[in-house]
């Protein structure tokens, strides 16, 4: 065997061992996470009142990993943007997370009523969680205004995974109900 033909064979080697271990590491995350389904259902929209209003509602679903040692969120692990309208009253989505790690998240639900997007919510949610949480709690819509203006903040909870939660009440003078479930 000639000297370039043994380069060539130890080349083909390293790249077959690397591929091969590129696969088991493939192999290991998948086999670490979880798929989940969240089912978001409705049986009375928030938009109902409103003459003005367009009757559906275009809401944001925030999940954030939570710990009581830490005083501002992270970045979100699930974020989505989606329509109710009377016609169409529920959706699920698929969201993947670490099999380890099945609690300690907290969601909210937001029913959003001007062009902000996701991502200019978002930062708001995590730097005041806190006072928004406090504000949402005491009933008042004044300061949940001042922290996200014309979105309305439908509900929050912590939860684990499965889990199921109900939101139910009026929000300016708008009742609404939903159920969002996380299951495996």
């Amino acid at each position: 065997m000639e000297r370039g033909d043994s380069y060539i064979l130890q080349s083909m080697r390293f790249f077959i061992f690397i591929i091969a271990s590129l696969s088991n590491i493939c192999l290991l995350a998948q086999s670490d996470t979880s798929s989940v389904k969240i089912m978001v259902a409705s049986t009375n929209l928030s938009e109902d009142l409103s003459v003005a209003s367009s009757k559906n509602d275009e809401l944001l679903l925030l999940i954030y990993e939570f710990s009581e040692k830490v005083d501002k969120l992270g970045e979100p692990v699930f974020i989505k943007s989606f329509d109710f309208r009377e016609d169409r009253m529920n959706a699920i989505f698929d969201w993947t997370i670490l099999k380890s790690k099945k609690e300690n998240y907290l969601f909210f639900l937001i029913e959003r009523d001007s062009d902000k997007s996701e991502l200019q919510v978002d930062p708001v949610l995590r730097i005041h969680s806190e006072s928004i949480i406090e504000c949402f709690d005491n009933r008042d819509y004044l300061c949940i205004e001042k922290y996200l203006g014309d979105e309305d903040l439908l509900g929050y909870k912590r939860f684990s995974v499965p889990s199921e939660h109900e939101l139910n009440g009026v929000y300016k003078l708008d009742r609404f109900n939903y159920t969002i479930t996380f299951q495996e």
